[in-house]
């Protein structure tokens, strides 16, 4: 899949179809959380577009136009977002919007008939920037001799229906095994969010865990909602690993200290860039999610026929 510049899309009447009222579609769109408010709930008069949210913070118009992926062409529907938050713009960074790539009917992977996909995300800090890479169809797939961790995912009902989760048997930070419950252990998978967030019960025990290995090598946090820090100098050489144990056979998942650990104050100190769950808005409070953070230079593929993701440790700016 080629690069694309976004352009401001100005669309003519005879290309750009406004979705109706009475458009539906077999399942829900996309199951992400919804704010309430009516005035952006509400659908316009029969024949004009109507106005959905996708998630808290988003806003926008459903609509339909014609795509072209190299010489792949495909009439997708897609939402140009008229209302966001602080929060979302934040995470946009500048972005021009997003690519859902879930069990949604009106995600792209859905609307293109795609059975499998991959992405490898470039890191978010470093002296290069670089674009991360996407690919759809028969080109995705891992490549190399570097280990691969597999894992059978998981479809849950409403409100979790569009996402990719794991059952994890465990998690252990370094040499030291979190205690927690079983009902808490399973992992939602989402490139979209930034954030590692562990349900109460395992921020607790991942923040206690953390505090005893590090021990006086912890400073001050600059921000208010991230807990634990140390100096730059020490990520590499004193952050522990985190790893995932996965049921069912599935190989472990080690995240390394740098895709937990995020620079701050002009670098001189670095925090963990994990939240606790309890202060996302429902249903994203009552679950733990794997975050792009996390997941840089990871090429990870999914397979839809088979239901199941593969982690491949890569240098994401040489694929």
């Amino acid at each position: 899949m080629h690069d694309v510049q976004a352009q401001l899309l100005r669309p003519e009447p005879r290309v750009l179809r406004l979705l109706p009222v009475e458009h539906r579609q077999s399942r829900p769109l996309q199951q992400l959380p919804v704010r309430r408010r009516q005035r952006v709930r509400e659908a316009a008069v029969r024949g004009r577009p109507r106005r959905h949210v996708y998630c808290p913070g988003i806003a926008g118009v459903l609509r339909r136009e014609r795509f072209t992926f190299g010489t792949t062409t495909a009439n997708i529907a897609f939402g140009c977002i008229t209302e966001t938050n602080n929060s979302v713009q934040m995470a946009l960074d500048g972005a021009s919007g997003l690519i859902g790539l879930g069990y949604g009917d009106l995600s792209l992977v859905t609307q293109l008939g795609a059975t499998r996909f991959s992405y490898c995300l470039t890191r978010f800090f470093g002296g290069k920037v670089s674009s991360s890479t996407l690919f759809i169809g028969p080109s995705a797939g891992l490549s190399g001799d570097t280990p691969v961790t597999s894992v059978t995912y998981q479809n849950l009902g409403v409100p979790f229906s569009s996402f990719y989760y794991l059952l994890v048997s465990g998690m252990s930070v370094g040499r030291g095994w979190l205690n927690i419950p079983f009902p808490a252990m399973g992992v939602i998978v989402d490139s979209n969010f930034p954030f590692m967030s562990l349900v109460d019960v395992a921020y607790k025990e991942l923040i206690q865990e953390v505090s005893r290995q590090l021990g006086g090598r912890l400073v001050a946090s600059p921000v208010d909602w991230l807990e634990l820090c140390v100096a730059g100098a020490d990520v590499r050489r004193l952050a522990p690993p985190m790893v995932l144990h996965f049921q069912d056979g599935g190989e472990d998942l080690t995240i390394p200290a740098e895709n937990m650990w995020a620079p701050m104050d002009r670098e001189s100190t670095s925090c963990m860039m994990v939240i606790n769950s309890a202060t996302l808005e429902p249903p994203m409070n009552r679950t733990t999610i794997i975050g792009s953070y996390m997941q840089q230079d990871m090429h990870v593929l999914y397979d839809l026929e088979n239901h199941q993701i593969s982690f491949q440790k890569a240098d994401c700016n040489t694929i």
